[in-house]
């Protein structure tokens, strides 16, 4: 009995290079299948817990420095940060990446 194999190159790992890899040979016609855990692990650790999470915190870190600095300019701030918001800002940005490499676009890409 002759088997036909199902797909041209599996890829374990969504992470940036898998990513990358289960693209690359997508766009070169292979039929390519990419396991992670599950949806909300599409990204790795960059995505994830790493690279996006940390440059949002960053960006808030910056502003917040900005801020502090225009009282030389005599603008007067008071207030706390909002832990909450921050995160909700650090979600966002990863939202916007999900968006465009999650699990349903990679889908819709075949």
């Amino acid at each position: 009995m002759k088997r036909e194999n199902l797909f041209d190159i599996i890829v374990i790992g969504a992470g940036s290079g898998g990513l990358n890899i289960a693209s690359f040979m997508n766009s070169i016609g292979l039929t390519v299948l990419l396991i992670d855990r599950s949806d909300e692990h599409i990204g790795g650790d960059c995505l994830n817990t790493g690279c996006v999470p940390s440059k949002a915190l960053i960006h808030v870190a910056r502003m917040h420095k900005s801020a502090q600095e225009v009282t030389e300019y005599g603008v007067e701030l008071s207030g706390a940060i909002n832990l909450g918001k921050v995160m909700a800002h650090v979600k966002g940005a990863q939202d916007v990446i999900r968006e465009h490499e999650g699990g349903e676009s990679f889908r819709s890409i075949g």
